[in-house]
């Protein structure tokens, strides 16, 4: 029996009903997830699984669903750039595609940046002062907010002097970041800017954009701060998830904590608090994210928004509560379900958030992971559909 039969054995087998298995055979879509959101449903939940496997069956755990969520290869022929550029926030650089034209792996970033492989969703333009992501397409197929592919690709490992060719002329990221700050402005989301900008931009440099007003990491903290959490992207997960990698990057410089960063911090404090008593008795978050307790019988809702709020966590707790009992049971929860689902389709942005959420916890519970990659060409239209349409919270993008 390998560890992770033997977590499911001891822990919660809940959410393979027969009832949720059937629907997950392919993409589902539900526009109303009061249907599947119940609180009452929190009141007659499993008891709390053990949380007391070894700190070695534990990385073992996390080793094992990193690898085989890595291993569940997308293609630029199936997939689109919304979905693969998920799994590059996850798996960086590593991460390679099945090209199914020429049946062979091929690095994602470094081929999809040279143009020598066409993904749907994927693409540029020449702006005014360097480079814009294009949104052509509704849906989740290109980019869904401001800056999200600098955004997530600056979490990744990504270098500004990376090469980006826009058909057929050369560019670097860099050009890509010169437009983002160009295009700041009063009331915009820039929760992807601050994952940007976290990497890219000095906590204290100030900028003209093309408002004409002065801008900074602080200014656009502050204004990220103001924004409502239940009306954003996957129930504020994201939003946080920028301000607090904003607000690491500026702690790192010794930066007194006032104005906007005192802010950041409160606002930090207060969804830590809540993601914690949300928690549900099965190690999971709550599907309502920082609203409310609430829970589901649908995994992939589950995977979705445990692994969103795991995700952001995994990024804000110190160190003593991130080895807490609680965030392990958060682990806990995520490898066990993503082992049930490990032969089902699910949808990419849950997926690869829980398994970023995961490989944030894993290195700073255990250190950097050796290189492991797998060269097993596995067909991609298998495990990883080629639409997005999963039943997620309001918002999702």
């Amino acid at each position: 029996m390998s560890l992770l039969d033997r977590v499911v054995t001891l822990g919660w087998l809940g959410c393979l009903t027969a009832g949720v298995v059937l629907p997950l055979a392919g993409c589902t879509e539900s526009s109303d997830p009061a249907a599947v959101v119940s609180e009452a449903e929190t009141a007659t939940a499993p008891a709390a699984p053990p949380a007391d496997v070894s700190d070695e069956e534990l990385k073992a755990l996390l080793d094992e669903m990193i690898d085989h969520t890595r291993d569940r290869h997308l293609s630029p022929q199936v997939n689109n750039a919304w979905q693969i550029v998920h799994a590059l926030l996850a798996y960086g650089k590593d991460l390679k595609l099945f090209d199914q034209e020429r049946q062979q792996l091929v690095p994602a970033l470094e081929s999809m940046a040279a143009e020598k492989v066409k993904v749907r969703g994927w693409d540029f333009a020449p702006g005014d002062k360097g480079v814009n992501a294009l949104m052509l397409e509704a849906g989740k197929v290109g980019p869904g907010h401001d800056d999200q592919w600098i955004g997530y690709l600056a979490q990744a490992g990504l270098s500004l002097d990376d090469p980006l060719i826009v058909k057929g002329q050369k560019f670097t990221w860099r050009d890509v970041l010169t437009q983002a700050k160009w295009n700041v402005r009063p009331g915009m989301e820039a929760t992807w800017t601050l994952m940007a900008g976290s990497k890219f931009i000095s906590p204290t440099e100030v900028w003209k954009a093309r408002d004409g007003g002065d801008w900074s990491m602080e200014r656009l903290v502050d204004m990220e701060c103001d924004q409502k959490l239940g009306e954003s992207a996957c129930g504020g997960s994201h939003r946080m998830y920028g301000i607090t990698t904003a607000l690491n990057a500026y702690k790192a410089t010794g930066g007194e904590l006032k104005g906007g960063w005192k802010k950041a911090q409160e606002k930090i404090d207060d969804t830590i608090r809540r993601g914690r008593e949300f928690q549900q008795p099965d190690g999971g978050f709550s599907t309502q994210f920082f609203e409310r307790s609430a829970t589901s019988g649908e995994i992939q809702l589950r995977i979705n928004t445990s692994g969103h709020v795991f995700e952001y966590l995994a990024l804000a707790l110190d160190d003593k509560e991130l080895k807490s009992d609680w965030m392990r049971r958060g682990a806990l929860f995520l490898c066990r379900n993503l082992q049930n689902a490990k032969d089902l389709p699910l949808e990419c942005g849950g997926l690869y958030h829980a398994a970023h959420g995961l490989i944030l916890y894993r290195e700073r519970m255990f250190g950097p992971r050796g290189k492991k990659s797998s060269d097993a060409p596995a067909p991609p239209s298998d495990v990883i559909s080629a639409t997005d349409k999963a039943p997620t919270p309001p918002g999702d993008k």
